[in-house]
């Protein structure tokens, strides 16, 4: 790593010290930010130095089960099944459950909606999936309120011991609107 560093600073001086340079020249008014993978070469007339790129502030959200339908993120009305959100606070996600009886002449059911809330971390990627003690219900599509619950998993860890207790959501608030 230490080799990766020394190549970033000596590529930006050399470039910053030739007048055909492909990096930008140093402002005088303050110093010029030359992003180089997961560092950044910081660079004013007087000193570069090398500081570890910031991570990014957002977190990527999306939805996996083709029966699970967002209403609302954060208070605002959706339907969108993939998003980024921020990572300063808690999330809160509203879901229904679209009703396609699989035996026809069948009624719909009353799915309900279903309010989680879950705290995301920078950079992370979140899926959203649901769970049922009720395995007939996958089969069915007769969703019933409190029979189903929707559930955040962190998938940014894939394999391992902590790959499967990565649910991050807290237990579903049972709602009466799409979105509060």
């Amino acid at each position: 790593m230490r080799f990766d560093i020394c190549a970033v600073v000596m590529t930006a001086l050399f470039a910053l010290s030739t007048s055909n340079s492909q990096f930008p020249t140093p402002k005088r008014n303050g110093p010029t930010d030359l992003g180089v993978g997961s560092w950044r070469l910081e660079v004013d007339q007087h000193h570069a130095e090398v500081r570890e790129a910031s991570q990014p502030q957002t977190a990527r959200v999306e939805v996996t089960h083709r029966d699970l339908i967002t209403t609302c993120v954060n208070g605002t009305p959706t339907d969108r099944r993939r998003w980024d959100v921020g990572t300063a606070g808690e999330q809160a996600l509203v879901f229904t459950m679209a009703t396609r009886p699989a035996t026809a002449g069948t009624r719909p059911s009353e799915p309900g909606h279903a309010l989680i809330r879950f705290v995301p971390e920078a950079g992370h990627r979140y899926e959203v999936e649901v769970r049922t003690d009720r395995p007939e219900l996958y089969g069915t599509r007769r969703w019933e309120r409190g029979a189903w619950k929707p559930v955040v998993r962190d998938r940014t860890i894939e394999r391992g011991p902590d790959a499967e207790d990565r649910i991050v959501s807290a237990d579903p608030e049972w709602i009466d609107r799409a979105c509060p």
